[in-house]
């Protein structure tokens, strides 16, 4: 019967324990490359959102979206909406994996009512922007 030397078994389990580490490596990469992407389109989308350009925002939707949701769609309801966004400031993304980024941006908007005394209420809210890599481009996934 053959038996491994101590030595031996201490080497083998160390490469074991060296080659299980390397696949519990992150799956988003480290090079800030996914970051800087989403944060540049997550600002150009808002900047057309506040614009009121939202057949210009549609194209920074999902292919799955826009493939169910037409244009014209998207924009009259966009344009039907009682909120009017005034302003959209970038605070940060965090990546959670490859394909998934999260935008935030402290948003300030007014709700148009029909109440009379508060047919326009100001508001001010912290925005979490779901962002998905889709064939190589990042769109903004609509909740």
């Amino acid at each position: 019967m053959n038996r491994m030397k101590p030595s031996s078994v201490a080497v083998l389990w160390g490469m074991i324990l060296l080659l299980g580490g390397c696949s519990q490596q992150t799956t988003r990469p480290d090079d800030g490359r996914a970051e800087d992407l989403v944060e540049q389109r997550a600002k150009a989308r808002w900047d057309l959102i506040v614009q009121k350009q939202y057949m210009d925002a549609y194209a920074y939707l999902t292919p799955g979206y826009r493939a169910t949701t037409p244009i014209d769609v998207y924009s009259v309801t966009m344009r039907r909406s009682a909120v009017r966004w005034k302003s959209a400031e970038f605070k940060s993304v965090e990546c959670r994996s490859e394909s998934v980024c999260i935008a935030t941006f402290d948003v300030d908007a007014t709700v148009v009512g029909q109440l009379r005394g508060a047919d326009r209420v100001p508001i001010t809210k912290l925005v979490h922007d779901e962002w998905l890599l889709v064939d190589g481009q990042w769109y903004y996934a609509m909740p």
